[in-house]
């Protein structure tokens, strides 16, 4: 990506010294999040006893039958709140679902319905998230992170339209079966914890979990719609070569690659989004129907692209500069652009 050298340098010099995590307990109040547990924990076990455990192998059954879903209101990692994991405890693997990661993602789901619907752009759901990486919580109105429907301006009533309802169960479903079967495929691969391997070889792992879930779904005709929005929240948290980190900035590529090889366990990679794309991509030749091949080719253009986006250094350190500026009302919902392409080119672009 092209960029005037001066704008450069003022993106290199003036990004936020570290991104902002935690307190994400705050932009739900823990009352909702205890009332919003029973729900969550009933439609989980429904989820796999009625779509997923139908699709496994015998093989597969027996390796997961002594896990244990978890669902603690907010999870254990704290640094985004897509924070899913799996793990073993009194002798049985657990799959732990935080109530605060379920409802985040589901209120991204709706956001996404109801903008889709509505023919508003889809540009803002991504703004917030990186404004959520680097804006402080004081930036925010009430001083805290606010909530996807309220920064979005999603509006209360929202589901009462039966598309965006459907269509936001549909991206909340298969986010949730992706996202589960992920942390089984764990299991059942009898992966453990990543303290005492190489990050390769936990990437490695990743990209098993990863193809463990898409092969089961393809077995129930089941299109992971919702791992467009799951991908796209996790990508902008996770660290990146145009961003600052505890040691400084990434200034190379060997630097990058040093500290994913000594600093992260299991990062998204622009790799990881890539091995995912090429999946579907594969699989869409394999599906029947126009409309299905239409919609696998569609996710798979979504992730190749937040992939060019995690490569492109320039435009990491350029989003760190803008969200940091960057005012919450500019979240309103918009217009879609004629043509789509790379939002956060024109996000830099515009208020330089």
């Amino acid at each position: 990506m092209t960029r005037h050298l001066s704008w450069l340098l003022a993106c290199l010099l003036l990004a936020p010294a570290l991104p902002f995590a935690g307190e994400w307990e705050r932009a739900y109040p823990r009352s909702k999040l205890s009332h919003e547990e029973p729900r969550f924990e009933r439609r989980i076990n429904e989820l796999y006893s009625k779509g997923i455990q139908p699709l496994l192998t015998p093989e597969e059954r027996h390796a997961v039958a002594s896990v244990r879903f978890r669902f603690p209101l907010i999870g254990e990692v704290a640094q985004d709140p897509t924070d899913f994991y799996s793990g073993s405890r009194d002798g049985h693997p657990f799959v732990a679902l935080p109530v605060l990661s379920l409802l985040f993602l589901e209120d991204l789901a709706t956001a996404y319905a109801w903008l889709w619907a509505n023919d508003y752009s889809l540009e803002t759901i991504d703004e917030y998230i990186v404004m959520l990486r680097y804006r402080p919580p004081k930036a925010f109105p009430n001083g805290h992170y606010p909530a996807p429907l309220r920064a979005l301006h999603i509006p209360d009533n929202a589901l009462d339209d039966h598309q965006v309802d459907d269509l936001s169960l549909r991206f909340r479903n298969t986010a949730y079966a992706f996202i589960l079967l992920h942390e089984l495929g764990h299991v059942f691969y009898g992966h453990k914890g990543y303290g005492d391997i190489s990050t390769a070889k936990a990437r490695r792992r990743e990209n098993d979990a990863d193809r463990f879930a898409l092969d089961v779904l393809r077995r129930g005709s089941t299109i992971p719609m919702g791992a467009i929005l799951y991908f796209q929240a996790q990508a902008y948290f996770m660290p990146n070569k145009g961003q600052l980190t505890a040691e400084g900035r990434i200034k190379s590529e060997a630097d990058w690659e040093a500290y994913l090889n000594t600093k992260l366990t299991h990062p998204l990679t622009a790799d990881r989004l890539e091995a995912m794309a090429l999946h579907l991509s594969t699989s869409a030749r394999m599906t029947p129907t126009a409309s299905e091949r239409e919609t696998l080719r569609h996710i798979s253009t979504r992730l190749y692209h937040v992939a060019e986006i995690l490569k492109d250094s320039d435009l990491q350190a350029c989003m760190a500069v803008v969200a940091d500026r960057a005012d919450p009302a500019s979240l309103s919902p918009r217009r879609a652009r004629d043509k789509p392409g790379a939002p956060f080119e024109r996000w830099c672009q515009n208020k330089h």
